[in-house]
């Protein structure tokens, strides 16, 4: 090998460290993944004949099949965790009660107060194995974030603006189906009147969800997925998010908010201010959620998601300049759109997976309420 391709090794297996490189290559008995051009590849291909050279297509086939399993654990690790916690709940209350009362067991077992425990249980089992199986270290994803505040105002700012949004467009969406007799049915978070479920339940949705879904999300999923370019990155861990909340009403609000949380992270370099932020939102969801129902509220709350939507709206057109992600010339990075979808998205058995799950869970909704 000359002079010439050794040096070039030298410098994409450094650029390597910084997750810029995409081509697997096994030389000899030494493994090393290197981010080569075409010509490169051909060349060692030449010169070491047992080299096993992957694409980036192939690569990202790979991460994509990792990312969508990761998710399909969370689905079956929840599964598992709740019936686990309904047995033992179930177990405790005959325990407590000569002749208990399975209507209020049931109440108790479907409030999503306590169904939220095992997901978020699920993520956490999940992410420990996310830093197994994507090999990323927990610490980097907490790093100082390197943005001004004003940007975090403004993003945070945003961000409410785009998951009001989706909420609006779920209604209006509701309303042009509601003719043919399909119906919403959204969930319902903290339909209890005890206290600690309801103390539970603001912490779940107001602590441990952001938290958790920040560092699997914005942290290790976008991160596996940052060295094909940050706008497939920002939109597909987007995607991924929404999926994971299971049906199409959740999605759409939950997708806009992604996409604005993960710009937010890849700008900042940094998930600390993506969980403050969705702390935030989560915080005008379980306010507007407890409010008592009346005219009057109905109207503060159409109120602020018309302000938030147009403050969010100014602030997107005024920047609209200022919005930019930084690009490389990788060859993984210049892959079409297309193929970098096909292979993401299509070539993943658990996508699939989720996606069949995911108008179940849909069209099961809308019958609940039709």
């Amino acid at each position: 090998m000359t002079n010439k391709i050794q040096q070039k090794l030298t410098i994409i297996s450094y650029n390597n460290q910084y997750n810029f490189s995409l081509l697997s290559i096994t030389i000899v008995n030494k493994e090393k993944k290197l981010g080569v051009s075409d010509l490169e590849t051909e060349i060692l291909a030449q010169t070491h004949p047992g080299a096993q050279v992957e694409t980036p297509k192939k690569l990202l086939a790979k991460t994509g099949n990792k990312d969508w399993l990761l998710l399909v654990l969370v689905q079956a690790f929840a599964f598992v965790l709740q019936f686990v916690l309904g047995l033992l709940i179930g177990l405790c209350y005959a325990l407590q009660h000569k002749k208990p009362d399975m209507l209020s067991l049931q109440n108790t077992l479907s409030n999503p107060a306590i169904t939220m425990l095992p997901t978020f249980a699920a993520e956490l089992i999940t992410f420990m194995i996310a830093r197994k199986l994507l090999k990323q270290k927990i610490g980097d994803h907490f790093r100082k974030p390197v943005v001004s505040s004003k940007f975090l105002s403004a993003g945070c700012i945003v961000a409410l603006g785009a998951s009001c949004l989706g909420s609006l467009l779920v209604s209006v969406l509701q309303m042009l189906l509601s003719p043919t007799g399909f119906h919403f049915n959204m969930p319902v978070l903290l339909t209890t009147s005890d206290s600690n479920l309801i103390i539970l339940g603001i912490l779940n949705v107001c602590v441990f969800a952001p938290i958790l879904e920040e560092l699997l999300f914005r942290g290790f999923l976008l991160k596996s997925l940052l060295p094909y370019g940050s706008a497939f990155a920002i939109i597909s861990s987007a995607v991924l998010f929404g999926v994971m909340h299971g049906n199409l009403m959740q999605a759409i609000p939950t997708t806009l908010l992604g996409l604005v949380l993960a710009y937010i992270r890849v700008r900042a370099n940094s998930i600390i201010p993506t969980i403050f932020i969705h702390s935030a939102n989560n915080i005008l969801f379980v306010v507007f959620t407890l409010l008592p129902q009346s005219d009057t509220t109905e109207i503060i709350s159409a109120v602020l998601f018309i302000v938030l939507i147009a403050a969010a709206t100014v602030l997107f057109i005024i920047n609209r300049k200022k919005i930019w992600l930084a690009k490389g010339h990788s060859e993984a990075e210049e892959m079409p759109a297309k193929k970098k979808a096909a292979a993401f998205y299509f070539q993943s058995v658990c996508f699939y997976v989720l996606a069949a799950l995911f108008i179940f869970n849909t069209i099961s909704l809308s019958i609940a309420k039709g």
